[in-house]
């Protein structure tokens, strides 16, 4: 990845507001529910409809 013009350095070094972390942190939760499920490897007791 090439960045051509200008940014503004703060916004990827500064960190992730507390709001932000915790969307991430969700999906990442979401994502490996999903892979599992997909691979057929999500536990009985984890209900599929959430």
């Amino acid at each position: 990845m090439i960045i051509v013009q200008g940014f503004n350095e703060k916004k990827i070094t500064s960190g992730l507001n507390g709001f932000l972390k915790q969307e991430f942190r969700e999906l990442e939760l979401l994502d490996e529910l999903t892979r599992l499920r997909f691979k057929d490897k999500l536990p009985r007791y984890v209900p599929l409809q959430l």
